[in-house]
C-alpha cells in the first residue's frame, strides 16, 4: 500500500442551505493549509457500563455523541473559502463586502481529500473560533476551530465543480496598515492577536450515531490584544485611571485594496497595561474585550478592502 503525505492532503469548502447536508450545486472552494496542522476527526463520547461480570470485568461498552473536530490553519489573505470560515465564526453573512457579528449560522461542509480513491466528508460545521496572530516580522495567520455534525467516507470525488484557491498575495507584519485605539494615536504597535469566539455545543437526539445540530451556547467574545513600545507614561496613566473603564474603538488594517481587511471592534473596553522586557526595549501589551455598538450593531465589523 502507498502511504499518504501530509502536504498533499485537500481540503475544500461550501456552504450549506440545509444544516448536515451537501449542497447539490454550487463550487466546492479549495484551501491552502498548513500541513503541519491536525487533521480533522470524528469524535465520540465512550460509555461503559456500571455493572461488572462476576469475575470482575465490565460487561459492555457503547460510543455515543459523535461529532467533527479539527481547525484549519491559513495564511491570511483575500479568498473566497476563508471569508466563509470569517461568515461561520461572525455567524452572519457578507453583505456589499462587510461582516458585522450576528446570530445567523453559517453551515458549511468539508471535504478532505487523501488520495485518488479516498475522501472524507465533514458535514454540519460551525467555526467555534476564529484567531488572527500578526507580528511585525511575521506572517498574518488564521485559525479556524471547527465543530461538526457527522461524517461519511467516499471513493470517489464530489460531482460539484472545483475552485482553485485564491492567487493574492499573503499577507503580513508589513501588510499592516492601521493598528490603533482611539485616543492613543502615539503609539506604536507591534504585534496583533484577535480572537472571536463562538461557544458551541452538540445537540444531540435518541436513536442516532450523529448530531441533530450544533447550538450557539454563549454569547460571542471578541478581544484584541496589541503590544506597543513603552514610550512615555500619558497612555498608561490614562488606562490606569478614570479613563480605564470608558470603551474604546480600536483598528486593525491588514493589507491593501483588492487584498485586505480592516478589523473593528467598535466599543471595547480595555484591561490595564501588562509591561514586559524584550531585548531591545520595553513594551506593553493592551487588552480589550469588544462590547455591543448601538451604531454598528455588533462587537465585530469586518471589511474587505476594495
Amino acid at each position: 500500500m502507498t502511504t499518504i503525505n501530509p502536504v498533499d492532503i485537500q481540503y475544500s469548502l461550501i456552504k450549506e442551505t440545509v444544516p448536515g447536508t451537501l449542497p447539490g450545486a454550487g463550487n466546492l472552494l479549495k484551501i491552502p493549509v498548513d500541513s503541519t496542522g491536525t487533521l480533522f476527526n470524528v469524535d465520540v463520547d465512550d460509555l461503559t457500563s456500571p455493572v461488572s461480570r462476576p469475575q470482575g470485568d465490565i460487561d459492555g461498552a457503547r460510543r455515543t455523541n459523535y461529532r467533527n473536530a479539527g481547525n484549519f490553519a491559513l495564511h491570511l489573505q483575500q479568498d473566497a473559502a476563508i471569508e466563509l470560515l470569517m461568515s461561520s465564526a461572525l455567524r452572519a453573512a457578507w453583505t456589499a463586502g462587510v461582516i458585522k457579528g450576528s446570530n445567523v449560522d453559517q453551515p458549511f461542509s468539508i471535504e478532505e481529500k487523501l488520495a485518488a480513491a479516498q475522501f472524507k466528508r465533514y458535514l454540519g460545521n460551525y467555526a467555534t473560533m476564529m484567531e488572527l496572530t500578526c507580528d511585525f516580522a511575521g506572517n498574518a495567520l488564521l485559525r479556524f476551530d471547527i465543530l461538526g455534525m457527522t461524517a461519511q467516507t467516499a471513493t470517489t470525488a464530489s460531482s460539484l465543480a472545483y475552485s482553485e484557491p485564491g492567487v493574492a498575495q499573503k499577507l503580513t507584519g508589513l501588510d499592516v496598515g492601521t493598528a490603533e485605539i482611539a485616543g492613543y494615536a502615539g503609539i506604536i504597535f507591534k504585534n496583533a492577536v484577535l480572537r472571536v469566539g463562538q461557544p458551541r455545543e452538540v445537540q444531540g437526539r435518541f436513536g442516532s450515531a450523529s448530531a441533530y445540530g450544533i447550538g450557539a451556547s454563549g454569547p460571542r467574545e471578541v478581544s484584541l490584544e496589541l503590544t506597543g513600545y513603552h514610550e512615555d507614561l500619558a497612555p498608561i496613566t490614562a488606562l490606569l485611571g478614570g479613563a480605564g473603564d470608558t470603551p474604546l474603538a480600536a483598528t486593525l488594517t491588514i493589507g491593501t485594496a483588492g487584498n485586505g481587511f480592516t478589523f473593528l471592534l467598535p466599543k471595547a473596553v480595555p484591561s490595564t497595561p501588562k509591561q514586559a522586557k524584550e531585548p531591545s526595549a520595553i513594551v506593553n501589551t493592551i487588552a480589550l474585550r469588544g462590547i455591543y455598538d448601538a451604531t454598528e450593531g455588533t462587537a465585530i465589523k469586518i471589511t474587505k478592502l476594495s
